[in-house]
């Protein structure tokens, strides 16, 4: 839908126009909201789609929902100007993780609180798995291993029974040091981005250091949470499950294991789908 803004109500982010001789009032999402809301106002042309399925009754007017903006165009003295194109934003998107040497597709499995409550639990990483390439996705290293917990060194039941483990597995895991000093190593030889699915992995590990009393080794701007990108591309309005984004590429939905390696490997496999442009044009754009 390509329309001139008529209204433009900032505050609650509800746009209208003119479709079909009457008036339209259309509502932004929050996520679009936080990203267009200064970008809006009346006189500029949109270019949307529009979910006629959702709608909200917001200060007594019924208004349906922007689900994607795909252009914003101002006009000035002698012509209109773009301020916004998600085909520049997709563009921008695959020129930024794609422009490293060395990507580490990280996974992370942490241990889970018994089945009874116990004071000040904390989640910690129990095994570890990551494949590390080329800008070229040609693997050089890849590695799993199990790590002891710190704080609460007993694994409970509920954890074993999760990843399917045995306590001796537990057993013969390394200690936190290996972990710290293998991923150091990695950061300093090769200075990866560290490719995540969603904020939990990065945030677990973030937590191991101060845990551990070690200092942080990643920065932040070193991280690609490629669930983010996949969903800012596709202007997707819920998160994606890792297994399910696998099989939109690949048509093939693998056996969820709870193993770090595993997933480390179906994350790989999915960026290098993304990044792939026939594979990422087709992909969920007709879901």
């Amino acid at each position: 839908m390509k329309k001139r803004i008529h209204k433009y109500d900032y505050q609650n982010g509800i746009i209208t126009v003119i479709h079909e001789n009457k008036y339209l009032n259309l509502y932004l999402t929050n996520s679009n909201k936080r990203r267009f809301k200064d970008l809006f106002e009346v006189g500029c042309f949109i270019e949307i789609r529009v979910n006629f399925t959702r709608k909200k009754i917001i200060n007594r007017l019924k208004c349906f929902q922007v689900v994607c903006v795909i252009k914003i165009e101002k006009p000035t003295h002698r012509t209109t100007r773009t301020v916004f194109s998600i085909d520049n934003l997709r563009k921008k998107l695959i020129k930024d993780i794609t422009k490293d040497k060395h990507y580490l597709f990280l996974d992370l499995e942490m241990t889970m609180p018994p089945y009874y409550p116990v004071k000040d639990f904390q989640a910690e990483i129990i095994q570890v798995g990551y494949y590390l390439t080329d800008n070229k996705c040609n693997v050089i290293k890849y590695s799993s291993y199990y790590v002891k917990p710190t704080k609460f060194k007993t694994v409970s039941k509920r954890t074993l029974k999760f990843l399917n483990l045995e306590r001796e597995a537990i057993k013969d895991s390394e200690e936190y040091s290996y972990f710290y000093n293998d991923l150091k190593e990695l950061v300093n030889t090769y200075n990866p981005k560290i490719v995540v699915w969603g904020k939990n992995d990065y945030l677990a590990m973030k937590a191991s250091f101060s845990l551990n009393k070690e200092k942080p080794i990643i920065a932040r701007n070193r991280i690609i949470n490629l669930l983010t990108e996949v969903k800012n591309y596709y202007n997707l309005f819920n998160d994606v499950g890792l297994f399910s984004a696998y099989e939109v590429y690949y048509n093939d939905m693998p056996t969820q294991r709870h193993d770090a390696l595993s997933d480390a490997y179906i994350l790989y496999r999915i960026y290098e789908a993304f990044i792939k442009k026939e594979e990422r044009d087709r992909a969920f754009i007709e879901r």
